[in-house]
């Protein structure tokens, strides 16, 4: 159900969206082309199911779309020893960046950035670093679906992505703003 719904609905409107701009794009899972190979994911010796982590990622496909010219639009479904497997998506896409060597990763959300006060959106933190992100997450100041961003942003940093940018994808034009004017618009994070 969950490959059905990320690959079938999800990843088709965000492919029609990108298209009726005038661009290119595929939509396709991690298991096409055997693009990430995954584990099965445990939780202090909890089976989660069918949910995974990534093992190894195999850009080919990726790379030969992209100089095509076509946009890879990337559902989060590995393939795994026991089927398709599950992935948290922003691990996914910092295990894609990390390994075809990413100048920059955005990570869309509904949310302007990370805030000091995620109940006032005038407290949006301009850039965040590791040390503060560790911190802000212990105090629980960084919490919910934020947490998996930020330590994947991290990770994403260590494995060599130049940088990462979480920006909210309701904002018209954001990733436009976030690549011309970085300040202006989300949070960036650095180690």
């Amino acid at each position: 159900v969950v490959e059905m719904v990320l690959h079938g609905a999800v990843n088709r409107e965000l492919v029609t969206l990108i298209n009726n701009e005038g661009e290119y794009a595929v939509g396709i899972s991690g298991r096409d082309g055997s693009i990430v190979n995954a584990t099965k994911k445990t939780v202090d010796g909890v089976d989660l199911g069918f949910v995974g982590e990534v093992n190894c990622v195999n850009t080919w496909l990726l790379w030969t779309l992209i100089d095509e010219g076509y946009i890879p639009v990337v559902s989060p479904i590995g393939e795994g020893e026991n089927g398709a497997y599950n992935v948290n998506a922003d691990e996914f896409a910092y295990s894609i960046a990390a390994a075809m060597g990413a100048e920059k990763l955005l990570l869309i959300t509904d949310v302007d950035g990370i805030y000091l006060d995620p109940k006032d959106s005038s407290t949006r933190i301009p850039l965040l670093t590791e040390s503060d992100a560790n911190s802000m997450i212990e105090k629980g100041k960084i919490s919910g679906g934020m947490i998996p961003k930020v330590l994947s942003s991290i990770s994403a940093l260590k494995e060599g992505v130049g940088e990462v940018h979480v920006i909210n994808g309701k904002s018209k034009h954001v990733i436009l703003q976030a690549l011309i004017d970085a300040e202006s618009c989300g949070t960036r994070i650095v180690l």
